[in-house]
């Protein structure tokens, strides 16, 4: 079993859904799931590893006719000791508090390669990142230098033999997902450094992940580099540790600042000397970065939530229109088996029921397939889970509670969006303007505008559903007595010529009954009833203006947390019923 996957129950404070919910079947958001875990407390267990992740980032040995040196090639003993030896340090201090230390990192030619190796001498675990297929990865991560392909299989071949589940590839191609081709100065690569974080932090069951760079301290050739590891690396927490270069090849150029942090760096303090030597530019910078993300997801929401309702209404009307054929073919059926009716008439009834009952089977076969159905409870999905974020981080709550609460948040966009990969056209197609933002910024207007109208939306819907759901069983039990009695009248008369009439009776009631299991009212309107209930309890139970921020937190994660219940609920129920 793979380390890192074995103990996300131990969910830390800094981990958030990683790459997609492809990955994450149960749609569970980590910050939910954390809060439950807090409350129901931790199990004993001696046996299960203290994972401690060591994340790598270094630069690439320098191709031949690099320019600018980082990392020349006659340098690489140099640094391949400076690495083990560093992670010797860093696995002897781990070891003093019984941690165990798994290695994370890509594969390019150089610092990667490297790492892995020396990690592989020490007898330490290493698991593989690739941003893109193995392929396309080796095309773009080739120094021209020889040997290092060779290096490369080598590396990947004994992390799949030590480890079935060590290799790990983030997207299909090295194109950014379409709602991240808009963003400025951003490539495949820097969202693996965040993608690779985020595993880190999920896999980590002592709280702390560490980060080592073999670093020049300049930027990167383009977004993604070394230089913006150490920064999402320090804005998460982790202890960064740098192995200068310039210092140690002998070469040119700034070098980094010491980096040997003992122990997790707040991002709180990170960011205000940041901003403390930038100024109120950046600051300024900053929150209008927020603001883009906060409206790129509300946006997001928005779209999501018109391609649901246009597909829902499209299979509430085809849904109808089945029902409707279904009983005008079964009418018609009875008509054509009058033995009153002339020849020519009885014909076309005939006709006529053989192309209703026809259309329906047409209609079943291609417009009330799972796939559309599915359509609609994923876009519906998506929206729900945006929405909730955007409530979450108007309100100031965990995981939006720090200076990196607009990474979190584009975190999670990327993660919805990754699920719902396959309905993107859906979404892009939903002409919506972005619309005003909820008026939340305080856990008063949080209770008023999300908890206590969340609670009245689904009492009311609840009550919706039942009357439909009475409705359609009224028509169902009508057309069943209907043709019970005429079965009757035929038994006692047998001249009355009823057969065809009762089996059309019996066709219609099925046809009710087909309709009420597909549209599950009852069950919905059960399952809203009782979101509604919890929700009201939840809101009895606190008191706005007394509660301190962690009671305004813990009631913020309470609500999400039945309302994400609630929608994987109602996904699966209508994704059931489309199924039978």
């Amino acid at each position: 079993m793979n380390p890192s996957r074995g103990h996300f129950a131990n969910l830390s404070p800094h981990a958030h859904a990683s790459s997609g919910w492809g990955e994450a079947p149960l749609c569970i958001l980590v910050e939910n799931a954390a809060g439950a875990l807090e409350l129901l407390g931790k199990t004993p267990d001696e046996n299960r590893p203290r994972l401690h992740p060591l994340v790598f980032s270094g630069h690439m040995i320098d191709a031949p006719d690099r320019v600018h040196s980082r990392f020349p090639a006659d340098q690489e003993e140099a640094a391949k000791e400076q690495i083990k030896h560093a992670i010797r340090e860093i696995a002897v201090a781990a070891a003093g508090r019984q941690e165990q230390i798994i290695g994370m990192a890509g594969a390019t030619d150089g610092g990667d390669l490297l790492f892995h190796e020396a990690c592989a001498e020490l007898n330490i675990d290493t698991e593989v990142y690739l941003p893109v297929p193995e392929l396309t990865y080796r095309a773009t991560a080739m120094s021209g230098q020889p040997g290092w392909a060779e290096r490369y299989h080598g590396v990947l071949s004994r992390a799949k033999e030590n480890n079935k589940e060590a290799m790990h590839i983030l997207a299909r191609s090295d194109a950014l997902p379409a709602w991240l081709q808009g963003k400025r100065n951003y490539s495949t690569w820097q969202r693996n450094n965040w993608w690779i974080l985020h595993h880190a932090w999920a896999a980590t069951t002592v709280d702390r992940v560490t980060v080592l760079a073999l670093w020049n301290g300049e930027a990167g050739d383009g977004p993604g580099g070394v230089a913006d590891m150490v920064a999402a690396a320090q804005a998460r927490g982790a202890r960064v540790v740098v192995l200068e270069t310039g210092k140690a090849f002998g070469l040119p150029g700034p070098q980094p600042p010491q980096q040997h942090l003992p122990g997790p760096q707040p991002p709180q303090q990170h960011l205000a000397s940041h901003a403390e030597q930038a100024g109120p530019a950046v600051a300024e910078q900053d929150r209008q970065g927020e603001d883009r993300v906060l409206n790129a997801v509300w946006l997001g929401h928005r779209q999501w939530s018109k391609a649901a309702d246009t597909t829902q209404k499209n299979v509430n009307r085809w849904r109808l229109w089945n029902l409707v054929l279904l009983v005008l073919g079964a009418v018609a059926a009875a008509g054509a088996a009058q033995t009153w009716l002339v020849s020519g008439a009885a014909a076309a009834l005939a006709a006529v029921s053989a192309a209703l009952l026809a259309t329906a089977g047409i209609v079943q076969g291609t417009m009330l397939t799972a796939d559309n159905a599915s359509r609609w409870t994923d876009a519906r999905a998506a929206s729900e889970a945006l929405k909730a974020e955007t409530y979450r981080y108007l309100t100031g709550v965990k995981p939006y509670a720090g200076p990196d609460r607009a990474e979190r948040l584009r975190a999670q966009l990327d993660t919805v969006q990754t699920r719902a990969q396959r309905l993107l056209p859906d979404q892009q197609l939903a002409a919506v303007d972005a619309g005003r933002l909820p008026p939340v910024s305080t856990f008063e207007r949080y209770l008023e505008e999300r908890a206590q109208k969340q609670a009245s939306w689904h009492k009311n819907k609840a009550g919706q559903h039942r009357k439909s759901a009475r409705t359609l069983r009224f028509y169902q039990l009508a057309a069943t007595a209907a043709g019970a009695v005429l079965a009757a009248i035929a038994g006692a008369l047998p001249g009355a010529h009823l057969a065809a009439w009762t089996a059309a009776a019996t066709t219609i009631a099925a046809a009710f009954a087909t309709h009420l299991a597909a549209t599950q009212h009852q069950r919905i309107a059960t399952s809203y009833a009782a979101t509604a209930d919890q929700l009201e309890r939840l809101i009895v139970g606190v008191d706005a203006k007394t509660a301190s921020a962690d009671q305004q937190a813990q009631f913020v994660v309470d609500v999400e947390r039945v309302l994400a219940a609630q929608n994987e609920g109602w996904v699966d129920l209508l994704s059931t019923a489309a199924k039978t």
